[in-house]
Parts: structure tokens; sequence; C-alpha cells
């Protein structure tokens, strides 16, 4: 498959956020990012998904199981075994009082609460989970809206009936059911392109300048958004902000992409995307640790706030 080089801007700034939402730099970023990071990996995923690459059902679920799922599985173990014989009971993540093998029930069954190892991890099961559900739906167009549609309403029902037990669903249908929808105008937006080419619009600066009107308006007027456990706050006021912060950051990265040309390291980056959620976490950890115990800083003074983070 051809490069898509702003895709790739758009990749690398998507997990950079990602890292700097976990340094729980500020509570006001945190709020920022938290209200349409997932969203946006989720839109460009389905962005990137096409039929015509992946024509076999079954060869696209063995691709995807090596993507993902071998992923998923072999990155919680080893964050699992760091947890078990040091992190559990360091530090102001510590959850000692956990039972050992909360976390390894959490892995195969999809709970997302007893990731407590890595809680970033239960995205690839999510997009696993999402992907699978789309390839037999999607072929159609009339379709995709049905899906996309269905999730959210879906998403939505769950989240009003059930809001205390929707995270604690097997499969991370909770999140992956929100996923879905936003994976469907992904797709969506793809094939568009393809015909009327209607980026030049769709991510222009003066459509990037009321993406972020609108978004400052949304994200302000609703309550702090946890994706992964389906606290979206008014779930309108989630959408609108999540769409909107989306493709704001993708126009920005498009716009950047243009003036700065291909780069290996965004590239890089791009491509690294899998690993750097899975053991940026762990990272974290060890550079907490060598901080304390051989500079003798607090973890606090490398964490909190802006710049540090």
């Amino acid at each position: 498959m051809k490069r898509i080089v702003w895709i790739d801007y758009a990749k690398s700034m998507a997990i950079f956020l990602v890292v700097l939402l976990h340094v729980h730099c500020t509570y006001e970023v945190s709020k920022i990012i938290n209200a349409m990071i997932m969203p946006m990996f989720f839109m460009l995923s389905g962005y990137l998904f096409s039929y015509d690459r992946n024509p076999s059902q079954l060869r696209f679920v063995r691709k995807r199981l090596r993507q993902l799922l071998v992923p998923y599985l072999w990155i919680n173990i080893v964050a699992w075994m760091a947890w078990v014989v040091v992190l559990r009971h360091f530090g102001e993540d510590a959850a000692s009082e956990i039972e050992w093998h909360t976390p390894l029930r959490g892995i195969f069954t999809g709970v997302v609460p007893m990731l407590v190892h890595d809680i970033p991890l239960w995205s690839l099961l999510s997009f696993f989970v999402v992907e699978m559900v789309f390839y037999p739906l999607g072929r159609k167009i009339s379709r995709v809206c049905a899906v996309g549609l269905m999730a959210m309403a879906l998403s939505l029902g769950l989240y009003v009936l059930f809001p205390e037990r929707i995270s604690s669903l097997p499969l991370v249908i909770g999140p992956s059911l929100a996923g879905l929808g936003f994976y469907a105008i992904g797709y969506l937006w793809q094939r568009a392109e393809s015909v009327w080419h209607i980026n030049k619009v769709l991510l222009g600066w003066p459509a990037t300048v009321i993406y972020i009107l609108i978004f400052s308006v949304a994200f302000d007027a609703n309550g702090y958004v946890d994706f992964y456990i389906c606290h979206f706050g008014d779930y309108l006021l989630f959408f609108i902000s999540s769409l909107t912060g989306s493709l704001a950051v993708i126009s920005l990265m498009k716009g950047l992409a243009s003036l700065v040309g291909s780069s290996w390291l965004v590239c890089f980056i791009s491509d690294g995307t899998l690993i750097i959620c899975g053991f940026h976490l762990l990272v974290f950890a060890a550079i907490k640790g060598i901080a304390l115990f051989l500079f003798g800083l607090q973890p606090e003074q490398i964490t909190k706030g802006l710049l540090p983070g």
C-alpha cells in the first residue's frame, strides 16, 4: 500500500497525544485529549480499510489476528509480569490489594477495568473486535451507514440504561460500539474522497478554523470524557466534540505534511504506534524508578505540568 503522508503525520500526533495524556500533565490538557483521541484513531483506521486490499474475509481475519490479537496477548503478558513482580507494590499506581490473577482474567475476557497492569492495551482488542464486526457488514455503503448509526445507538442505549456496568461487558463491547460508529465514519469519508475528492474542502484551513470553534464550544459544555470506560458526559456533545476535534487535528497534520513533506521519523513513529501504545506506561514506570532511586526526584516533579509532560 502506498503511504499517505498526512495519515502518517496524523497517526504520529495521535500517539503522541496518547502518551501526553497518560503523563497526567494537566487537567485541562487531559480533558481536551480525552474528548477526541480514541475516535480519531478509529476514524483513521476506517479511512485506511479497503475491501480491494482485503478481498478474502478469512485472510483478513488471519492478518488482523497476527497484527492485533497476538501483540495484544504477548504485550499484556509482559506488562502483567512487570506489574506482579514490581509495579503493583510501588508508587501512586500501586494496587497490591488487587489479586494477582485479576488482570489475567481481564486479558482473556476483555473486561477493561481489570486491565490494571496496562489499561491502554484494551484498544488493541477493541480494534480487532470492531474490524471483525465491520468486515462482513460494510460491503455496501447503505449498510455502512446502518452499521454506524446502529453502533452509536446501541452505545448510547447501554450508556443511558447501564452507566455503571457498560465498562464491565466482555470483549470491550462498551467502547467498541462507539468505536465502530467512528470507524464507519472513517470508511465513508475514504469512499467519498475516492469519488468526489472532498479532502480539499474537508481538510482545508477554513474548515479547520470551524472545527476548532465547534470543538471548543462542545467540549467545554461537556464533562470529562473517559472513552475506555464509556464515560461520555452528554452523548451528543461527546459525538460533536469527538468528530470536530479529530478533524481539526487531522486537518492541521495534513497542512503540516504539505509544508514539510515525508519524514522518516514521522513514518517510524506512525509504524510504531502499536508498540508505543503497549509499552509507554512501562517506560514511564522505569523513568520514575530511575528518577526516584538514583536521583532522589519524586515522580510528581517529572510528570506534573505540560512542559515536563
